[in-house]
């Protein structure tokens, strides 16, 4: 409890009383969303408890929720056509794919990890579970 105390103090300090209450009111509406889409995509998972099987288990990071408030708020400011496409490289559990599936924009995701298959499917959307890695190599230093 003291945690949260500490964190709840600093976040108002730094970012004001609006940002620290939208921040909190985000986490119980996060659950309400996999509540209502049957999903289980609000809680933080560490990476032994992601049964990654595959090659690149080593690599695997935790599994952090991106909170829906934020990417709504985003994908709304972005004012794109509403025939976009929206593409999530390492798509995690799909929230966000679904989010997006649900403001209008045509989905499709690519894997990090060859042997996730449980993608969230939705109106629309092409899911690819493929190994993105040797695909997507990052810029060279």
């Amino acid at each position: 409890m003291t945690d949260l105390w500490i964190r709840f103090r600093v976040s108002l300090a730094e970012r004001g009383l609006r940002h620290t209450l939208e921040s909190a009111l985000s986490v119980p509406q996060d659950y309400l969303f996999d509540f209502v889409n049957g999903t289980d995509t609000a809680r933080r998972l560490r990476q032994p408890e992601l049964g990654v099987v595959s090659e690149h288990a080593e690599g695997a990071q935790d599994y952090v929720p991106t909170r829906g408030r934020a990417c709504r708020k985003l994908m709304h400011r972005l004012d794109l056509p509403e025939d976009s496409v929206f593409v999530d490289f390492g798509s995690g559990k799909g929230k966000i794919l679904l989010l997006a599936s649900q403001l209008g924009f045509r989905s499709g995701a690519l894997s990090g990890s060859s042997s996730r298959r449980g993608f969230v499917r939705a109106r629309g959307e092409t899911s690819v579970g493929a190994n993105a890695r040797p695909a997507v190599q990052p810029a060279s230093r």
